[in-house]
């Protein structure tokens, strides 16, 4: 993913309001800490971690205690998923939604629909997302030599 330096300012504006004005009881002191000491902006979260996004458009993976040291995520499935989760709550960042190519395939869980069965089944969209993080696709990986 490339990016460029409009989407780097967009970032760094984002990490500077949660920083300076947390906006709900998710956004613990410890986040806070973690996002101005690290640079980065939380995109998304799961019951364990927290996966953020730097300046350079790298995706982070921290524990729920925000207290682990950060760790690259470099799997393009969760680098899409990250980041199509992440634009739906920040929109001005929608220049980073993936794209897909003509050799990535469609998601086996939800049939290229984006939307987890159970999910729909449950009536708990907004909840539980597909494997494909609610693209509709998977990439794929190229192989390793």
């Amino acid at each position: 993913m490339k990016i460029t330096p409009e989407i780097s300012v967009k970032i760094k504006k984002l990490i500077q309001e949660f920083v300076n004005h947390p906006q709900d009881s998710i956004h613990s002191k410890a986040l806070q800490t973690m996002v101005a000491k690290f640079n980065i902006f939380p995109l998304t979260f799961n019951f364990f971690s927290c996966y953020c996004i730097n300046l350079n458009g790298e995706i982070i993976l921290f524990d729920s205690e925000y207290n682990v040291e950060n760790k690259k995520i470099t799997e393009k499935r969760l680098i899409n998923l990250v980041l199509c989760q992440g634009i739906k709550k920040y929109p001005e960042l929608k220049e980073l939604m993936p794209i897909r190519s003509e050799n990535d395939i469609n998601c086996s869980h939800c049939n290229g629909t984006g939307i987890e069965p159970l999910a729909k089944e449950l009536n708990l969209v907004e909840n539980i997302i597909c494997w494909c993080g609610g693209l509709g696709w998977i990439p794929v990986e190229p192989k390793k030599l």
